[in-house]
């Protein structure tokens, strides 16, 4: 079920019809709330939108940022192009692989690499077109608290190297409960 809600907005549609932009000023505040790591990282804190978690990112120096909530309870973080993640409290990826497995009229499911905590996939759009994009879910324990991480659904194909480079980035995300 979920992985057809990721696939129909993968289609144009949105799978959270009414998401909420956050203000300038709102992204602003995150904007100055950020850590700056090494190597052109930053840490964004997500404590504001109800995530204990400090979510690892590209530099957001002169990039736009957007931060959405969606109506099933979780959160996009949007930087250009660059990085576009969605995590949520919980998540099961047990379930996610028999999602995968069990197949969809719409795709065709290939799994690329896995770990115990981890999914990197290959989507197929079977149809003419034979879209290919690449994608990655995984759920990680962040000071006792289980999240969900994923690629946003997009109409735009992603590379193998994109969806690792973002995996990469959620991996070295931290419980903002542990940081203070």
């Amino acid at each position: 079920m979920r992985l057809g809600i990721l696939f129909l907005a993968l289609l144009g549609f949105s799978c959270t019809t009414s998401t909420e932009k956050k203000s300038p000023d709102a992204v602003e505040a995150i904007k100055n709330e950020e850590a700056v790591k090494p190597s052109g990282e930053v840490v964004l804190d997500l404590t504001n939108y109800g995530f204990e978690v400090l979510l690892t990112t590209p530099d957001t120096s002169n990039k736009d940022i957007q931060i959405s909530e969606t109506k099933n309870g979780t959160l996009v973080v949007n930087i250009n192009s660059l990085f576009n993640v969605t995590l949520g409290y919980d998540g099961d990826l047990a379930m996610f692989k028999a999602d995968l497995e069990a197949g969809s009229d719409v795709f065709e499911y290939e799994i690329v690499s896995e770990t115990p905590t981890e999914i990197l996939y290959k989507t197929v759009l079977k149809s003419e077109s034979k879209l290919e994009s690449y994608h990655f879910y995984t759920v990680m324990d962040l000071g006792g608290e289980f999240f969900e991480f994923f690629d946003t659904p997009s109409d735009k194909s992603k590379s193998e190297k994109s969806v690792r480079k973002m995996l990469s980035y959620c991996k070295k995300s931290t419980s903002s409960l542990v940081n203070s």
